[in-house]
């Protein structure tokens, strides 16, 4: 497939748009197929050997600029789907640019589907894209996720160093040394366990996102809910038995 199939112009079109914004004060950060192709420059061969083909563009952004975006947008010759931005209450636009036939879609504070990921005071910590953690974050919230999910996320990991650890004790201090920015704990882990390296890791490394994992997740309640009181983002059941397609 050659790249006008790929429809790569539509990185540009989201860079210009990222510049054109800031220049007018207006915060916009490029998440999506588009921001991963960003992200994973010495691996992006990837994306044309595994035919990843762009349909949109996706931003996010702050509701308190709101208006300033649907001006901007709409100078740059993008048309408002008003029944989406009206049904949202200003957390979701939908623009098309009736030459391009470029679809521009904006969350505003907040990407949510299965769960919520804010956007809101985090927009400052990458640009053109929003953070890498993020953007991680983006795929692993889909109900249903599809080969094209599969196929970022693992572009995205191997762009990007993961970092293992055997216990809690020794996931502090590999924390100290590779700086992350997601960590999935396991709750039943040896020495220290999942929810202490999480009381733990809050206070050493405030800025990080954590993931629970464990099977206890969903009959484990109160586990789960002292989990997300010490600051974890969400938390992922582990597959038990072996019927995969139930789990």
């Amino acid at each position: 497939m050659n790249d006008e199939n790929l429809n790569l112009e539509f990185v540009d079109e989201a860079l210009r748009l990222v510049d054109e914004a800031e220049s007018r004060g207006i915060q916009l950060r490029i998440l999506g197929s588009v921001a991963y192709r960003l992200q994973c420059p010495n691996n992006v061969y990837l994306f044309e050997d595994m035919a990843r083909v762009l349909t949109d563009v996706d931003f996010a952004a702050e509701k308190k600029q709101n208006r300033a975006i649907r001006n901007f947008l709409m100078a740059e010759g993008y048309q408002p789907d008003e029944g989406v931005y009206v049904a949202s209450e200003g957390a979701r636009h939908i623009y098309l640019h009736p030459e391009t036939g470029l679809n521009v879609d904006v969350f505003a504070d907040e990407l949510y589907f299965c769960h919520r990921i804010p956007f809101k005071d985090r927009l400052d910590l990458d640009s053109p894209t929003i953070c890498t953690t993020d953007l991680l974050l983006e795929k692993m919230q889909i109900v249903e996720i599809n080969l094209k999910d599969f196929k970022d996320t693992l572009v995205l990991m191997l762009e990007h160093p993961l970092g293992t650890a055997a216990d809690g004790k020794i996931a502090l201090a590999k924390m100290a040394q590779l700086e992350p920015d997601l960590i999935t704990l396991d709750v039943e882990m040896p020495v220290m366990d999942g929810l202490e390296t999480l009381r733990r890791m809050k206070t050493e490394a405030p800025d990080a996102s954590a993931i629970m994992v464990s099977s206890l997740t969903r009959e484990g309640a109160a586990v789960t809910l002292r989990a997300l009181e010490l600051g974890a983002f969400d938390f992922v059941a582990k597959p038990i038995g072996k019927d995969l397609q139930a789990n």
